[in-house]
């Protein structure tokens, strides 16, 4: 268990305070998500996919927690923001070759983003909300250098020149000796 039961409830309160108290300052940040999970907006009413993500990034904000959160609901009135967080979860779950076609796959495929890696933008806007605090703005996507090692190890490596497969039984078996290029598929029937 990684629970220190060394520390006082007044120790853990104070520290509990101070990280809640202390804002991520504006910047890149390289974040690790720990859970993301459908959930019901208590303002809205709607589904929506909560993304809870730690900065893995070291520095003064390593270790900072922040949630961002998805309206992917077809009930959700504001369509533009709606389209800009599916797209934006389309492209998570593209970068991990996860899909979903129905609720249990999509639950699934967001167990699958725990601790994946991404890029997390965080900037507060000129505008202010009813309380005078800043709007703040947090933008995910995928890490691309992660990705282009997945698929360099994923993908085959393409050969240029025609290979032409002989057997040295040509009687017993005719067809083999035709030219067979990369691009072709063998079935079993041609073997036969």
């Amino acid at each position: 268990m990684a629970i220190n039961f060394s520390k006082t409830w007044e120790q853990r309160a104070l520290e509990a305070s101070e990280s809640s108290t202390q804002p991520i300052a504006d910047g890149n940040y390289v974040a690790k998500i720990t859970n993301a999970a459908i959930t019901i907006h208590p303002l809205h009413k709607v589904d929506v996919i909560d993304i809870n993500l730690e900065i893995v990034t070291p520095g003064s904000e390593f270790g900072k927690t922040t949630v961002k959160t998805l309206f992917v609901d077809e009930d959700y009135k504001n369509a533009k923001k709606r389209k800009w967080d599916l797209s934006v979860l389309y492209e998570l779950l593209e970068a991990h070759n996860l899909q979903f076609s129905n609720q249990r796959e999509l639950v699934l495929a967001l167990l699958d983003l725990r601790d994946v890696m991404v890029n997390l933008k965080i900037s507060r806007s000129e505008k202010v909300n009813e309380n005078g605090r800043a709007f703040i703005n947090r933008e995910i996507s995928p890490i691309t250098d992660i990705n282009k090692i997945n698929k360099a190890s994923v993908e085959p490596v393409k050969q240029t020149k025609k290979h032409q497969w002989v057997t040295e039984l040509d009687t017993a078996e005719p067809n083999i000796t035709k030219a067979q290029t990369q691009s072709e598929s063998i079935s079993f029937d041609d073997l036969i």
